[in-house]
């Protein structure tokens, strides 16, 4: 029956005033169907891990549309508050796209819909060892699907940039899992995929 959705996953938490403040700027501002906030991370016991995100890049300065492809800048759900309309426009989540289902979702309203980016740390992300990252072939083969799904909508330098930075992201897995012959693999592909420009 209400007006908004608004998603908290598995254990992450919310600052006490994150969702009144994006109910305000939804209620303030009717052409905004989608809110999203910074988050941080915070370990399984709940204390904060600081710098591993870099909010220094304006978000709403990007085509979204073009970088959601390549990357999650709108963050998990936990993040966002959302009109119900977005899923009369978009339809619901694809649950065939395990991992990336978020990021496919905000790119099908970034089609449809205007986005607000808050820029406040507001969500608490919660690392684990059930992130779906831990499975890191699975997680590529969910990254190449949602890419092929949005294949049509773009150019070949697009995707080869979102091609590219699928094995760039595994590599940095990893290399963090202290498999570093499979991140070096992963590095060197992904650079004969989209090569760096360099001046």
């Amino acid at each position: 029956e209400g007006k908004y959705i608004a998603f908290l996953d598995q254990d992450d938490i919310w600052e006490k005033e994150k969702l009144l403040s994006q109910v305000e700027i939804l209620e303030q501002n009717q052409d905004i169907d989608l809110v999203a906030c910074h988050f941080y991370f915070i370990n399984q016991k709940g204390k904060r891990l600081d710098g591993m995100i870099d909010h220094s890049i304006d978000i709403e300065n990007y085509n979204l549309k073009n970088e959601m492809l390549i990357t999650n800048v709108i963050g998990p759900p936990s993040c966002v508050l959302l009109r119900k309309e977005c899923f009369a426009k978009v339809g619901v989540f694809d649950v065939n796209l395990a991992g990336p289902e978020d990021r496919d979702m905000w790119l099908r309203i970034c089609h449809e819909c205007k986005i607000h980016i808050q820029k406040k740390e507001l969500c608490g992300f919660r690392l684990h060892q059930s992130n779906a990252h831990i499975n890191i072939p699975r997680m590529k083969m969910n990254q190449f699907k949602f890419i092929n799904k949005h294949k049509p909508s773009y150019n070949k330098t697009l995707l080869c940039r979102a091609y590219g930075f699928v094995y760039l992201d595994a590599a940095r897995e990893y290399f963090v899992a202290g498999k570093r012959f499979k991140a070096l693999i992963n590095v060197f592909i992904s650079m004969m995929i989209y090569p760096l420009k360099i001046d």
